[in-house]
């Protein structure tokens, strides 16, 4: 009878034991799935930066100075050098494209240029 008490205990220690893994198993994977959905809030967050930035009236400007070659009216463009005095940057050399401005009407805008090329000519 006392060997029989001694082969359950064992049994039970052992199932305990196995419990005892496989919680610390999962308490592991939980940490890891919390670890894993902060990291995914946090870029989810700056994702959302990011489209709130490519959204605004402010890029859409950048773009179009940048692309485009388009400025408002009254602006000016600088030509930032090198060291050896050639451009960082080469001007292009199609005039840029003002809004309401008689000097320029009849050019047609590089965005227009663009499409026609791409979509139009064939």
């Amino acid at each position: 009878m006392s060997l029989f008490l001694v082969v359950i205990l064992g049994l039970l220690l052992s199932a305990l034991f196995n419990v005892s893994d496989k919680t610390s198993s999962i308490d592991e994977e939980i940490n890891s799935l919390k670890t894993e959905a902060a990291r995914a809030q946090s870029q989810n967050s700056e994702f959302k930066k990011m489209i709130q930035y490519l959204e605004s009236d402010q890029f859409v400007e950048e773009q179009a100075k940048l692309k485009m070659g388009l400025r408002k009216e009254g602006e000016k463009v600088a030509v930032v050098t090198n060291p050896s005095g050639s451009p960082a940057i080469t001007p292009t050399t199609e005039p840029v494209v003002e809004a309401n401005n008689p000097e320029t009407a009849g050019l047609q805008e590089r965005w227009q240029k663009w499409f026609d090329y791409f979509l139009l000519e064939k």
